[in-house]
């Protein structure tokens, strides 16, 4: 029964579109699909009545009127029949004023189509108002108001871009100036006996980066912080368009033997990544006795093995250089780094504020330059780890 009910209802709707009269004794049970077929066969479904056409096309109409510029942006066609039908459909309305339809500057294709479409339409001018952001597509019968307005569009919106951009600079250096601020009292409190560490959260400029990807170039931060390894940190960094961990010591070294073995409580060695590291450093670790602290146990350097001595401690007034590794992942699809990628960066000066540095940035190229300029000494919290990448 309720196959047979949604059989007589299609054809129900089929008999009303076509506008074929009917009986409803004419479309009971199984009389319905014989009905149609008869009514096919006597041509009354070949085209569909005026009535029925020209209320499907206002129907079209009243439908296109809910959207939004953007979403006309889609189908030129769309946006022909909203604002300036043909001579052959109904024109309910004329257009008088320009209309503005946005396309990204990256959008080639929709907005070839518009123009396309908009060169059919004899009297119809456009014009793209090639701004630095947005290339949107002016339409209109006044040439000159149309002329103007995507002439209007390019100024305005580089105005608006500069002034977004001082914002956003201002606000940074305002962050960077309330630490040396705060620095500055903290240093004068204690007599100058602060102790300076790389350790805190940092902006982070990249020129190469806020190029590709303008949208990106307010949101580029890095925290580092400490590990449980003397001379080793640990950053989580967040570029926009990449984001990732980086490990970081002053010895390239050191750096690479952190990332190939680092002791855990049981006494062995978790493999963090695909660094290459002496061979001797493994086998003296893997004699070590274990013991409760996840600190590598010294040994004794008159036996010939071990770690060398510690070096002295770099005079704080002198640029400090560090050596990093870093794996990452693309924010866009997701794709990880093939590899762990290598870098460095140098403080500007002892009190480790601001430094400046290059790094393989997968995705963006070899060597990148990048800055940094710190905000805080307590790097914000994140569940990133090494591992992860």
């Amino acid at each position: 029964m309720k196959n047979a009910a949604s059989e007589n209802d299609f054809v129900r709707g089929q008999l009303k579109h076509y506008g074929v009269p009917f009986e409803e004794s004419d479309i009971e049970g199984r009389k319905a699909i014989f009905f149609l077929r008869k009514a096919l066969q006597d041509g009354r479904c070949d085209e569909v009545p005026d009535h029925i056409s020209q209320l499907g096309h206002q129907l079209h109409l009243e439908w296109l009127d809910t959207l939004s510029p953007s979403r006309l942006a889609a189908n030129a066609e769309w946006v022909m029949q909203r604002y300036f039908p043909s001579s052959d459909q109904p024109n309910n309305k004329k257009t008088t004023t320009v209309v503005e339809i946005p396309f990204q500057y990256s959008y080639y294709v929709g907005a070839h189509r518009l123009r396309e479409a908009a060169g059919k339409r004899a009297g119809l001018h456009h014009e793209t108002g090639k701004g630095p952001k947005t290339h949107p597509i002016f339409l209109g019968w006044d040439e000159a108001a149309v002329s103007k307005a995507a002439k209007d569009h390019v100024e305005n919106e580089t105005k608006t871009m500069l002034a977004a951009e001082l914002a956003r600079v201002t606000e940074r250096n305002g962050r960077h100036a309330d630490y040396l601020r705060k620095l500055q009292e903290k240093t004068a409190a204690t007599n100058g006996s602060t102790t300076y560490s790389p350790v805190g959260s940092y902006i982070v400029d990249c020129k190469e980066i806020e190029t590709q990807w303008p949208d990106d170039a307010g949101n580029l931060t890095m925290d580092i912080q400490p590990t449980q390894e003397p001379g080793i940190f640990e950053a989580r960094f967040d570029f926009g368009m990449l984001v990732g961990v980086m490990r970081i010591g002053e010895s390239a070294q050191a750096v690479k033997q952190y990332c190939a073995g680092r002791r855990v409580p049981n006494g062995h060695y978790h493999r963090g990544c695909d660094c290459n590291d002496d061979e001797d450093d493994d086998d003296e670790d893997a004699d070590e006795t274990p013991t409760t602290s996840s600190k590598r146990k010294a040994k004794d350097p008159a036996a010939g093995q071990g770690r060398p001595p510690k070096k002295a401690k770099a005079d704080p007034a002198q640029p400090l250089l560090y050596h990093l590794l870093l794996r990452c992942q693309e924010t866009g699809e997701g794709d990880m780094t093939g590899s762990t990628l290598p870098g460095s960066f140098q403080f500007d000066d002892g009190k480790m504020t601001s430094f400046s540095g290059k790094a393989d940035l997968e995705w963006v190229g070899d060597d990148i330059d990048f800055s940094a300029r710190k905000t805080s000494d307590t790097p914000c919290p994140g569940d990133s780890v090494w591992e992860d990448f």
